[in-house]
């Protein structure tokens, strides 16, 4: 009876065993030997006393090399191209798994599964599914990301774990990372700065913060000793209250009025310089913000494109006096009427206002769920402020209530 003739699928290659392979007992050397022959293959064995260097031993006189993309060895024979052995194998580090690591590219490190695969299926599998080396790399990323959790766990002890934590931003993306500085003369002391943080958590649901600050007593110091009032994360009201009082207490001046009491106070107190260059600055009321900072050209009555009003309301104050009203006889009182602010069809979207028109809250509290009452924007039904986001000029505010008979005028 004729055995049924195989496909060639191991044509060209040399496949080389290396220790124990681990299989059932029919995986002997004969068997092996027999069924690469069978594809057309080459398969030797890694014994005893086998050349020095990348090479292995096949009979007698016969001398294989592990591949270096030449095709052929040192004896003028095949090279490998394949070395099968198990992870305990590939881990001791025999001389031909050395060879074989210095060739990636022509000679494939792989478990005896890629050799059984491949014959079962009748063709040459990928040897990426099988390989000792994606195996080896994925055990150091596992292990790599074991000592993150523990550096992280470690870190979270005095600081903030950085795996479940990142710095937090404002909706001016101002990120709250502030470095104050001071330089001691009178004590030798340069470099002295304070780093002001304010972290907020991955997960949402809550949105929990964290206020931490750490302190470099001169310049150069790689260890920080750690300042952490709350023991542990809280809402945004607690943790922004902590970092505006220590700032208050370090620098002297309040956290609202950084900008324009910049550089006003004595130097024996720790200083803040805002960021420069047209980077954001975070949230400041109007009341504080610099004169500097407001562009000449800008005028302050001038109603801003993107804002419709209603002609049809009476935009009349109620000291005004009305001819519609005196001619009623009603003592010159305004008719109660709701002004309709609406977007013209070249306005820009809420979120991409001019940057001398944009909405301010009455803190930089994060708009995350639903609404304050005292924190309106553009979702809100309460009548927006504007503001700015680096410090130019806000236009007066007139009240859009239901109860008012006023428009928004700027």
């Amino acid at each position: 009876m004729r055995s049924r003739k195989e496909k060639p699928i191991f044509r060209g290659l040399t496949i080389a065993a290396v220790g124990n392979l681990g299989g059932s007992a029919q995986w002997t050397d004969t068997n092996i030997a027999r069924w690469v022959g069978l594809r057309e293959g080459r398969f030797v064995r890694d014994g005893a006393g086998a050349g020095a260097g990348a090479s292995v031993s096949m009979g007698a006189g016969k001398i294989i090399g592990v591949g270096n993309g030449e095709g052929t060895g040192a004896g003028g024979d095949a090279e490998v191209t394949h070395v099968v052995c198990t992870g305990e194998e590939f881990r001791r580090r025999g001389r031909l798994v050395k060879a074989a690591l210095k060739c990636p590219k022509t000679c494939h490190i792989v478990t005896l599964d890629w050799l059984e695969d491949s014959m079962l299926k009748g063709k040459r599998l990928d040897e990426e599914l099988y390989s000792h080396l994606r195996a080896l790399k994925r055990e150091r990323e596992r292990e790599r990301k074991r000592l993150m959790v523990i550096k992280g766990l470690e870190k979270a002890v005095k600081e903030v774990n950085p795996n479940l934590y990142h710095l937090y931003r404002d909706h001016t993306f101002f990120q709250y990372e502030v470095v104050m500085t001071r330089d001691n003369e009178e004590a030798g002391i340069q470099g002295e700065r304070y780093i002001l943080s304010m972290f907020e958590s991955n997960n949402d649901k809550p949105r929990l913060y964290w206020f931490v600050a750490k302190y470099y007593k001169k310049k150069g110091d790689t260890q920080a000793k750690i300042h952490r009032p709350s023991h542990a994360p809280g809402m945004f009201a607690r943790e922004f209250a902590l970092f505006q009082s220590f700032f208050r207490v370090k620098t002297g001046i309040a956290w609202a009025q950084r900008l324009v009491k910049e550089g006003t106070t004595d130097k024996r107190v720790f200083q803040y310089q805002p960021p420069t260059g047209g980077k954001p600055v975070g949230w400041v009321p109007i009341e504080h913000v610099p004169v500097e900072h407001v562009p000449a050209e800008h005028d302050p009555t001038e109603t801003p494109s993107g804002v419709v009003v209603d002609k049809n309301v009476n935009t009349a104050t109620p000291t005004q006096p009305s001819a519609v009203a005196n001619a009623n006889g009603n003592g010159g009182a305004i008719p109660m009427a709701s002004p309709t602010i609406g977007t013209s069809s070249s306005a820009p979207n809420p979120h991409r206002q001019s940057p001398f028109f944009i909405p301010l809250a009455y803190s930089p509290r994060p708009q995350h769920g639903a609404q304050d009452q005292r924190t309106p924007d553009f979702s809100s039904r309460t009548a927006p402020t504007f503001g700015l986001l680096t410090g130019a000029i806000s236009p007066s505010i007139v009240g859009l209530t239901g109860r008012d008979n006023a428009v928004c005028a700027l």
